[in-house]
């Protein structure tokens, strides 16, 4: 059990930091936002999980718009969404 928990922590670390979007596809934006979105402090939540949805909204293109959110951090995605 603890060599399972041990693989599953170098797999948590080696897939990037979980304060940043993974935008590889729409599935896994959706999960890195979710999971981003349980840690950030309240008075942040509501900000980030809005400019998330006005990218969104502005980007119809998935491609583009995986392009554009990939990598981000929470401040990235709010400062985003006030332009």
């Amino acid at each position: 059990m603890k060599y399972l928990v041990l693989i599953w922590l170098a797999f948590m670390i080696s897939c990037g930091s979980g304060t940043k979007i993974n935008a590889r596809s729409l599935k896994t934006v959706n999960k890195s936002v979710s999971f981003i979105k349980e840690r950030l402090p309240e008075a942040e939540r509501l900000q980030f999980e809005i400019s998330f949805w006005m990218v969104r909204d502005d980007i119809k293109n998935n491609d583009e718009f995986l392009k554009t959110v990939d990598g981000k951090k929470p401040a990235d995605l709010i400062a985003m969404g006030k332009d």
